[in-house]
């Protein structure tokens, strides 16, 4: 009976849609001006946008973040809409920029299929939290 019920729920969890998150031309174009100035070399199209969750090595708490990826990096951002909305800050926290030749690998986790890892170059290490499975393969994908 209690496997019956863990299998009901998964297909309940994994069955949720998607969060979508569209950016109209002008959020779009405000954060390729954020990420421009903070990582001149990269390319500014955003190729995907979405909201997540990380938690730094050690602590606890997952934090909302925005991942943003363009054609050259991987950008991981405070809270966008939070910020667009209710920040009094000029410019948007980047909390992480990395060239996605950086990319050493990326766990992902049967037990916990919306959460991935990525390891970077030197120590650097990412765990994400997404709503759904489906948001970390559009991601990896």
């Amino acid at each position: 009976m209690m496997d019956q019920l863990v299998e009901r729920l998964q297909e309940a969890v994994r069955s949720t849609p998607i969060p979508v998150t569209r950016l109209t031309q002008d959020e779009e174009a405000v954060i390729s001006a954020q990420v421009a100035r903070v990582c001149p070399e990269a390319e500014t199209r955003v190729e995907l946008f979405q909201m997540s969750r990380m938690v730094e090595e050690g602590a606890d708490d997952w934090e909302r973040v925005s991942i943003i990826l363009t054609p050259s990096h991987i950008v991981v951002a405070q809270d966008f809409f939070q910020w667009l909305f209710t920040s009094k800050e000029k410019e948007l926290q980047i909390k992480c920029v990395e060239k996605i030749e950086n990319l050493n690998s990326l766990a992902i986790y049967q037990t916990w299929p919306e959460r991935t890892r990525l390891e970077l170059v030197g120590d650097l290490s990412l765990r994400l939290k997404f709503e759904t499975e489906a948001g970390v393969q559009e991601m990896v994908g």
